[in-house]
């Protein structure tokens, strides 16, 4: 489970992106590699 990713849109696991529905149900590999990519607005 990706948790803490309230600011987040997305994450890159193992350079695979997920969004934010699928959060509560990925499950996260031991030695993994994850980005987390933040919500950024502009104007």
């Amino acid at each position: 489970m990706i948790e803490h990713t309230q600011f987040c849109a997305a994450v890159r696991l193992n350079g695979k992106l997920i969004s934010t529905p699928s959060f509560d149900t990925t499950k996260i590999p031991d030695n993994a590699v994850i980005y987390l990519l933040p919500l950024i607005a502009g104007g």
